[in-house]
Order: C-alpha cells, then structure tokens, then sequence
C-alpha cells in the first residue's frame, strides 16, 4: 500500500484478492487474516478521512486508468505467484517468467500514478 499525495489517491493500488493469494501461500493463516483485515481497515480510513465512498471518487481520470489497467496487472501478479515455487527451486524459465512480470507489475503501477 502506498500513499504518496497524502489523499489516498495510489491507495487503490493494493490488490486485496493478489495480497491474499500471496498471504496464503506463505501458510500462516492468522498473519494472513491480520494483514488482510488491516488492508482493510486503512482502506475504510482513507476513504473517511477523504470524505469518499469509492477510492479515488474525486479523480475519475485516475481512477478509470487504474480500472482499465487492473485486468492486465492481475494477470501480470497470477502468472508471478503460478511460477515463484518453481523459480524459488532454481527452474530458470521460471525466474525469467517471475522477473518479467515483476517488471510488468511495476511499469503498470508507474504508469497509472
């Protein structure tokens, strides 16, 4: 979660189904459910203390080009979870899958705030 204007405006950046995905597979379900549930939690107070029902409400530009981008991130984070075991047991095609989509993640965030 990242927060760089002060108004919540890369909060929508946080993926919570990607965030679960990873929680998950780490195994530790009562990490996972703190860590979701505070995901949660400081999305509520940003949009309280921005006065918003929605992310973002009050900058539809943004917000259209972070609702058009998500399809594409996510695939981009589901094809990094899918290869991560692989790549961590040292199957190089893998490790190329996992840093080109790494990459992919990031120029996508970037690119939309």
């Amino acid at each position: 979660m990242r927060g760089r204007d002060g108004d919540g405006a890369l909060t929508p950046k946080a993926d919570r189904q990607v965030a679960q995905a990873y929680l998950e597979a780490a195994g530790d379900d009562t990490i996972a459910a703190d860590v979701l549930d505070e995901l949660d939690r400081t999305l509520d107070l940003v949009l309280r203390v921005a006065g918003q029902e929605v992310p973002l409400a009050h900058r539809p530009v943004l917000r259209r080009a972070i609702d058009l981008r998500d399809p594409y991130e996510d695939v981009l984070s589901f094809l990094q979870f899918r290869f991560l075991p692989e790549a961590r047991a040292g199957d190089e095609g893998a490790t190329r899958v996992v840093v080109i989509t790494v990459n992919g993640v990031a120029a996508g965030l970037q690119n939309t705030g």
